[in-house]
């Protein structure tokens, strides 16, 4: 019924290496494939950002000091590497748990400094990147009257500090408030300022 076939030494050799790689190729096949689940793991957060506009992702991940690829990563965030105001995006935690280099957790502050007809004033820990609108207010007014002195930049460094000529109708007020407005959210923080 069968011919049979007569193979030379060479040809013999291809035909089991052949059929070696083909029982191999059954076998891996038979193996159970890694879990989909656990390589697409949800990524640990150690804090949150709220995209605001002007950010980038380069820019987030300098402020949380990691790795920009690290934060496109655990956000599923693909070229173009798009953002949009509003979004929530996961910083990831490094392998001790907690991000390296994370901003510290001092609270923002400023001092305001009188002298002469001028308020010198100090902010410490504040965002880079962002302004505030200077105002100040007149207690001896019903109603509150609000002066606008100027706008106070943090550029490229959190603490700065700026100097503002106090208006004429309060340079001989004993005391008045100096009000920082974030132009952003609107955050306003506000202070009293004496005489002396």
């Amino acid at each position: 019924m069968f011919a049979q076939i007569g193979y030379t030494r060479s040809q013999k050799w291809v035909v089991k290496v052949f059929s070696l790689v083909l029982v191999l190729t059954f076998l891996a096949a038979a193996l159970p494939a890694p879990s989909l689940a656990a390589s697409a793991s949800k990524p640990q957060c150690s804090t949150y950002h709220k995209v605001k506009s002007g950010d980038s992702l380069v820019s987030i991940a300098k402020y949380y000091k990691v790795n920009w690829t690290k934060i496109a990563e655990a956000n599923n965030i693909i070229p173009p590497y798009t953002l949009y105001v509003g979004q929530s995006l996961c910083i990831p935690k490094d392998k001790t748990g907690v991000v390296s280099g994370a901003p510290t957790a001092q609270a923002a502050s400023f001092k305001v400094l009188r002298n002469g007809d001028n308020l010198v004033i100090r902010a410490y820990n504040f965002p880079t990147k962002s302004f505030y609108y200077v105002k100040v207010d007149d207690f001896k007014v019903d109603g509150l009257k609000w002066y606008k002195l100027g706008i106070l930049r943090t550029r490229k460094a959190n603490n700065v500090e700026a100097s503002f000529q106090i208006p004429k109708d309060l340079r001989k007020a004993y005391y008045f408030y100096v009000c920082l407005k974030n132009a952003v959210t609107d955050k306003v923080t506000c202070q009293a300022v004496y005489a002396w």
